[in-house]
This record gives C-alpha cells, structure tokens and sequence, in this order.
C-alpha cells in the first residue's frame, strides 16, 4: 500500500507544482498569471540557493529585494514578484505546510499609477469615420475597431468570438475573459452595422466552415498579432498625438464610459477588471456634466 507523503517531506518542485495547480483549478486564474507566479517563486529559491520554504526568515527576505533593488528592477515588477511570493505563502499556511507569512510584514514599493494612453472621443469619431472600407479587408477592419472602442474587450477575448456569442439585436455579446469567466459585454448601433455589414460583405464571400466571428480572407481565425497590426495602422485616420494599441482601444472605451457619466463598479463589470483598483485609474476623469459645470463657473 503506498501512502501520501507528509507535506514537509515534499520536495520544493512538488510544492510549485501543486501551487500552480491550486492557482489554475481553485483561483481560475489565467494561464499567464500562472506561468508568472510560479516563474517568481522558483526565482526566489534560486536566488537565495535554499531549497525549502521552512528556512526562509525575514533577513532571506531582505536579501532577495535587495538584489533586484540593485540590479534597478522597476518597482512595479518588484510589486508584482511579491504578490507571487505572498501568494505562495498563504497557499503553504493553507496547506499547514508553514505556519506564518513572512511577506505580511513587508512594506511593497509604491507603484505611481499613470492612466494609459486613450483616444478623447473626437479623436475616436474622426478615425472611425475616416477608416476606408472599399475592399472586404476593410470592411473587416473598421468592424474589428468599432467593437474594440465601443466594448472595451480585450485582444485575446475579441479573437476567440465564436458567431453565435454576437448577438447583434441585443447589442451585446458574450466573451470569455481572463481566467475563463464568462461576461456579456454591450456595444453600440454603430458597431451592429458595422459587424452586419462585415458578416454580407466580407465573411460570407470568404465561405469559411470555421465559427470564429472574425476571420481571414483564407477562412481562418485572426491572431492577437493581427489585431495589433491593424490598430497600430489605423493611427494614420485620426489627427491625435496620441499612438493607440489595442489596449489604448480598451482605455478609450473606459474614459468616454466615465466622462458621459458612468459608474466605476459598472465600468468594472463591463471590462472585466477583477478588482476595483484596476478600474478606479480613471475616476479622477472629468465628466462633461462636471467639465460643462466648471466652464459655467469661468465665463460668469
């Protein structure tokens, strides 16, 4: 009969693996968060030449920080290898494998939040109008950047919509987020013609059996690499100084949502922000009823 082995008898491997295993089934995280949490504890041992986390103290601690401190590893990735860790360890206590968090009592670095680059609403109007759409590609294209404006979605959740998750007179689709949570995302009449116009005149002349609503000429599903292409060529239709990525797409969607006067937790649950912080980068926007307010105020 072979029995289960103590937990501080496993090896440090096996304790990364089951972690991995912990952060995939139990806390669906994504497969990125995953391969960057568990890339970060195994650093962390590797660094330190210490092969168990029952040997780890507070001194341990203060020698690994101050190695990427002196190597001038930005504070964000510093904050973000902490998290792992602190992660790691509240899963070992968990498990009764530790008894204590040591990364508790450590102080992270500050992290200044900067809001990223978005299109004002006019800049966003003026390239959408202005983007051709003579050829099927095209047709396609302007479809694919009036739904990244107008729901904010992500690259990766824009290239895996099947055509059945459109649907276009409810004005929503359903997309399937970071860490495989499902979510109904809206979208504007502007993007139900534009998509309706792509589906007659461009995805039906190229007769794929594939169901991937937004495919190639040759019938097959765009990549994420694709998308950025086509956003990044899109920066000639708008007179903004601003160079926009896919994401600046998704951040452009969040700023007009909160200055025509949106709420934060519904903003959160439209993008898909798992927290609140992520969301609150763009509550210090004004809003045209608080702009219009204060330019009353000046011109009395």
């Amino acid at each position: 009969m072979t029995t289960s082995k103590p937990h501080d008898q496993m090896n440090l491997a096996t304790l990364i693996h089951n972690f991995s295993l912990f952060l995939s089934v139990q806390k669906q995280r994504s497969k990125h968060t995953v391969s960057n949490y568990v890339r970060d504890v195994e650093q962390f041992f590797s660094i330190l030449s210490i092969d168990s986390p029952l040997l780890i103290n507070q001194q341990h601690i203060h020698s690994y920080l101050n190695v990427h401190y002196k190597n001038n590893m930005n504070h964000r990735s510093i904050h973000r290898k902490m998290s792992a860790l602190d992660q790691f360890w509240r899963y070992l206590i968990q498990e009764n494998i530790v008894t204590n968090n040591p990364w508790e009592s450590i102080r992270r670095p500050k992290i200044s939040q900067h809001l990223p680059n978005y299109l004002e609403e006019h800049a966003m109007l003026e390239l959408l109008n202005n983007y051709p759409h003579s050829s099927p590609i095209e047709v396609r294209n302007k479809a694919i950047l009036e739904l990244l404006f107008s729901s904010g979605i992500r690259v990766n959740e824009l290239i895996q919509l099947r055509l059945h998750d459109i649907d276009l007179v409810g004005h929503e689709c359903r997309v399937m987020g970071k860490g495989d949570k499902e979510r109904i995302v809206l979208f504007g009449s502007r993007v139900q013609m534009s998509i309706q116009y792509y589906l007659d005149n461009a995805r039906m002349q190229w007769g794929s059996i594939d169901k991937t609503l937004f495919i190639s000429a040759t019938g097959h599903a765009l990549t994420a690499r694709t998308i950025q292409r086509i956003v990044k060529n899109a920066n000639r239709y708008h007179s903004s100084s601003v160079e926009i990525t896919p994401h600046s797409c998704r951040h452009t969607c969040a700023s007009i949502l909160i200055s025509n006067g949106a709420g934060i937790r519904d903003i959160q649950e439209l993008l898909g922000h798992s927290s609140i912080t992520t969301t609150e980068r763009y509550s210090h926007l004004p809003t045209k009823k608080l702009t219009q307010h204060y330019l009353d105020i000046m011109n009395q």
